[in-house]
Parts: structure tokens; sequence; C-alpha cells
């Protein structure tokens, strides 16, 4: 490992790790993709290495979310309650799954990431529903978002988000609070993935020195509310991302 990757990989975590905190997805989303691409890494090492950067990233922006008191403590204790165990069974299945049917499976998932950050972009920013706590769908919501968090190494984000934002939670909470959730179930995963030998800290340790610093800045911006631009971008990004995990087992 060259000091330049080195240095490639913390900015990376850095990038993924801003997003991923702003939106509340953690950050692999984006990390996955150029670790495939550009990195050339097998799908069990890239959900091992990214999850790494999930969790530093989500310890990152936690404490900063927590200091804003943004937190629903009940729903992400309960989304973590399911989203443990299942997040084991993640780090297992995964090496099971051939690498195109990884990289088409994720493709398909970043589109309709980039499809759910568009509307969220151009959705109103009033909010008026009053949060309902429904504990079966935040128990369900947490076995789909511990299965994918390490499956995919992406923190489950896309999975808690939409539910929070079902039961009508406001949104800067929905943010904080998946972000919350993503550190309690991820550092299982972690250990999962270390016992299976996923883990490639070379690759890990860069992209979670990125994904704190990240982590900081993510929850600035989201406090200042996000930025039409900003998610955009992210949009473009993610499309971007599948495209290229797509096209590289067609061309």
């Amino acid at each position: 490992m060259t000091p330049l990757a080195l240095f490639e990989l913390f900015v990376l975590g850095a990038a993924a790790g801003m997003l991923g905190s702003l939106v509340g997805l953690g950050g692999g989303f984006l990390a996955v993709p150029v670790l495939r691409i550009a990195f050339a890494v097998a799908p069990v090492g890239v959900s091992g290495a990214a999850l790494v950067m999930v969790l530093a990233n989500a310890l990152s922006a936690s404490f900063a979310y927590i200091r804003q008191r943004r937190v629903e403590m009940r729903a992400a204790s309960f989304i973590s309650a399911t989203g443990i165990p299942a997040s084991v069974l993640g780090a297992i299945f995964v090496r099971y799954i051939p690498a195109v049917g990884f990289d088409l499976l994720y493709g398909a998932l970043l589109i309709y990431l980039s499809i759910d950050v568009l509307r969220k972009r151009a959705a109103p920013r009033e909010h008026s529903r009053e949060y309902c706590e429904n504990i079966p769908l935040l128990l369900g919501a947490g076995l789909l978002m511990g299965f994918s968090s390490s499956f995919f190494g992406i923190g489950g984000g896309l999975i808690a988000i939409p539910a929070l934002m079902f039961l009508g939670m406001h949104p800067h909470a929905v943010t904080a609070t998946s972000t919350f959730a993503i550190l309690l179930t991820s550092p299982v995963g972690v250990v999962a993935h270390h016992f299976e030998h996923d883990i490639d800290w070379n690759l890990a340790l860069p992209l979670a020195l990125g994904g704190i610093i990240g982590g900081q800045i993510g929850p600035r911006i989201a406090q200042r509310l996000s930025s039409p631009r900003l998610l955009t971008v992210t949009a473009i990004t993610l499309i971007a991302a599948a495209v290229g995990l797509i096209l590289r087992h067609i061309l």
C-alpha cells in the first residue's frame, strides 16, 4: 500500500463520512463502489473494510448529534435490538454471493437510493406530522438494517431512514437517530467480519480516520439545513457508482 493510496483512502473515507452523516446513511454507500471499482477489492473485503469506516463515522457523528439533542434514543434502541443479531448473519452470508451478483445487487440498491435522495431534495421542508412509535415496525426495520449493514458494509441507514420517516419523525431527528442506530448495530458486524478474516486493516484504517473527520462535518452542515445542491451531487455520485459497478461486468 503506497502513501498515495493511503491518502486516497483517507480522502474517500472523509468524503463518504461527510455525505453519510449528512443524510444518515453511514457513508458506506459511497465507499463500497469505489473500493470495488478503483481498488478491485473482493465483496467480503469491501464489506469488512467499509463497515469499519461506517462504525468510525457513526461514532464521530453520533457525538455531534447527541450534543445537538436530536437523537431519539428509544427508537434507536428498538432498531438495534434486532439489528445486532442480524448483522452477524449479514457478515456470514456475503461470503456466498459471487462478485457479479454483489455488484449488480448493490448497483440496483444505489439507483433506488439516488431516487430517494432526489425525492428528499424536492420534498417541502415544513414538517407537521407527530412521531408515532411503532415497536413492531422498528424491530422489523432493525432486522433488515442489521443484515444489510454487514452484508454490504453500508451501515443500513437506507432501511432505518424510510421507517423513521414513515412514522412521522422530524427529518432532523431521522438523520441523527439513524446514525446512532448504525453506531449501536455495526460493532457486532465488524467483530463478525474480523473473525471471518474479512478485514484488510490497510484499507480499513485510513478509511476509518477519514470517516471520523467526515462525521464531524456532516452534522454541522445538516444543522444549517441540507443544501439541495449537495443532495443533487450525492444522487449523481450514487448513480455514477451504480453505472460503474454494472458496466464492469458488461463491457
